[in-house]
């Protein structure tokens, strides 16, 4: 039970960070910025510029993920110095 609330309250606290209003704006310019298409080309949803988008955005993900994966397994390393 104690981690069906932990994790609601998780979700929501990160919904609430999503949507906060110094955050909100900044969207659509990181939007552009991970893409490389400016607002209108993603405005007019072509299906080639959904697939680039697509594949930038997946391709960004990735790699972000993998910089902290890579973080926290050296972070955790045991290492003995003796």
């Amino acid at each position: 039970m104690q981690t069906d609330v932990n994790l609601v309250l998780a979700f929501g606290a990160s919904l609430l960070s999503f949507l906060s209003p110094c955050v909100l704006p900044l969207y659509p310019a990181f939007l552009s910025y991970i893409t490389g298409l400016t607002f209108s080309e993603i405005k007019e949803e072509r299906m080639s510029t959904r697939k680039t988008a697509m594949l930038h955005t997946l391709s960004f993900l990735i790699g972000f993920s993998l910089i902290y994966l890579i973080l926290g397994f050296s972070a955790s390393m045991q290492r003995d110095f003796s």
